[in-house]
């Protein structure tokens, strides 16, 4: 193991590309774009239960979630991940899939009907907006 400080995005986007694994399993964590860059490189993400993340990652499918600063309950998930299997391929796979759907392209195409409908509610006096 290896603690580096702080280190350039690109070069942490270069070593998750290296790893199996990203682990942070914080807590007062409100989304934590650092799990998808994760996924996205290929890592299996491991996050809180609690936490924005747990919004994204779902426990034993696409990543793994143990309880906040736990790390009593961090200790069974990293034996499992480092034993590997199916089950761990798994979901290096899928959780790869899920940050390939988190696109601001994708975001967008999610908001537009929204907007749509908010316009169609003012202008039809249904919804007033107050500045």
């Amino acid at each position: 193991m290896t603690l580096t400080g702080a280190i350039p995005h690109a070069e942490v986007l270069e070593r998750m590309a290296e790893s199996d694994v990203f682990v942070m399993p914080a807590y007062i964590e409100g989304f934590g774009l650092v799990y998808v860059e994760a996924m996205a490189a290929g890592c299996v993400a491991v996050g809180s239960v609690g936490e924005g993340i747990a919004d994204i990652i779902r426990d034993g499918e696409n990543g793994y979630l143990v309880p906040a600063a736990d790390t009593e309950a961090l200790i069974p998930v990293l034996r499992k991940l480092l034993e590997g299997g199916e089950q761990v391929e798994a979901a290096r796979r899928r959780g790869a899939e899920t940050a390939r759907t988190l696109t601001w392209a994708r975001n967008a195409e999610r908001c537009v009907p929204l907007y749509r409908k908010a316009i169609r509610l003012v202008e039809s006096g249904k919804l007033r907006v107050e500045s």
